[in-house]
């Protein structure tokens, strides 16, 4: 009697951690919607209950920086990433389109690979949020017009660790200015050889 009130009394005391075991092995699944029950108001309950924290606050992480992701993902501007070094971090979408590599071959190139020579790795240097025109390189050497905007990047103490660079390719807005341009000097010239002959007239 008394073994079988004991294992009676054992099983009662490890059904709570045998959910926990449970709840445990959802989570490193991958499956952050569920909770451990909190069975009791004891030493494991208190567990249960700081693993249900955890989860949530893990959770609310993930969504937040899935949400950032598809943010950065969906951009329409190239967005890269360089550390204090020059070297490429990372780039989005847009810029791996732009600068023509995968995302595997742009990590870990030095900055100066991107950049018109002429730039004078200027966009390297700290300095203070602007917009410019300048040129980024292509992987065939081919130079993009492109309106860039400078960042730098803090860690979580606010010491600097690199810069986040926003460019727009603005290759068709400047073929179209030099077409208007183009189409001004051709009206003007017009006019002033209007304005001649009808002087000799």
């Amino acid at each position: 009697l008394i073994v079988l009130l004991q294992t009676a009394q054992m099983r009662r005391l490890l059904a709570p951690l045998k959910e926990l075991q449970s709840f445990t092995r959802r989570v490193g699944a991958g499956d952050w919607t569920s909770h451990a029950p909190v069975l009791q108001e004891d030493e494991i309950g208190a567990l249960a209950y700081s693993f249900n924290q955890m989860v949530d606050e893990l959770r609310a992480t993930t969504v937040s920086r899935d949400y950032v992701d598809n943010i950065i993902r969906s951009m329409g501007d190239a967005l890269l990433v360089v550390d204090q070094d020059g070297i490429i971090q990372s780039a989005n979408p847009a810029a791996l389109t732009l600068l023509g590599y995968a995302e595997r071959e742009i990590r870990g190139l030095h900055a100066e690979t991107v950049l018109d020579p002429m730039a004078n790795l200027a966009p390297l240097e700290p300095y203070e949020q602007n917009t410019r025109e300048l040129y980024f390189r292509h992987r065939t050497g081919q130079l993009i017009p492109v309106l860039f905007c400078s960042t730098e990047l803090k860690d979580s103490s606010g010491q600097p660790e690199g810069m986040v660079w926003v460019a727009q390719d603005i290759t068709e807005s400047k073929r179209i200015t030099e077409e208007l341009i183009a189409a001004k000097d051709t009206a003007e010239r017009a006019s002033r050889a209007k304005s001649t002959f009808l002087a000799n007239m």
